[in-house]
């Protein structure tokens, strides 16, 4: 919710995090009407805005930038927070600079797709992965997720649901790809 009592526990909880952490949604409007929260964040902290939560933190930080490259790197450089600027070519700003995917299609933008991809993010970071690496492989792996989704379904009537169901065969062609990489290594 968007009750005060929430803004004040978040910031409770960003005082003893010591783990990688996802904000997304509700939590990016809590950081928003606290400007001081979004300067207790640290590089192991994920934001997942879209455009809107973008503008949102923008207007927080008080920034000029316009372009979501261009913001993404901003919120990054004030926050040091990786920051995951949600849209078609998704961009990922972290200390190694800014990723655009290409994974992806227009089907994924439904109710629920945003949060099957913070909860993947969330996965990769506890099965280890540096917040860096997990919102850039998160990113990639939930484009070609909705990409395997939608040859199934079709766009149009594409669900966060289909998404989901097709992670399983899109996370095993990752990790083929990657012994293949390791084989010829």
């Amino acid at each position: 919710g968007r009750e005060a009592q929430t803004t004040a526990a978040l910031g409770r909880f960003l005082e003893s995090a010591s783990a990688p952490t996802v904000i997304d949604a509700d939590g990016l409007w809590h950081l928003c009407q606290d400007r001081d929260l979004l300067h207790q964040l640290s590089p192991n902290t994920i934001l997942t805005p879209h455009e809107g939560e973008l503008e949102r933190l923008r207007e927080a930080l008080d920034l000029e930038a316009t372009s979501r490259e261009d913001l993404a790197a901003s919120v990054h450089q004030i926050t040091g927070a990786v920051v995951v600027a949600k849209g078609a070519g998704t961009i990922t700003t972290g200390n190694s600079g800014s990723y655009r995917n290409e994974s992806g299609n227009p089907g994924m933008a439904t109710a629920g797709s945003g949060d099957v991809l913070a909860g993947l993010i969330g996965s990769l970071l506890a099965r280890g992965d540096t917040p860096e690496i997990a919102a850039r492989r998160g990113v990639w792996l939930h484009g070609r997720a909705g990409d395997v989704a939608a040859q199934q379904q079709g766009e149009e009537s594409l669900i966060a649901g289909d998404i989901v169901a097709a992670l399983g065969k899109t996370m095993l062609e990752h990790c083929q790809e990657l012994d293949e990489k390791q084989q010829e290594s």
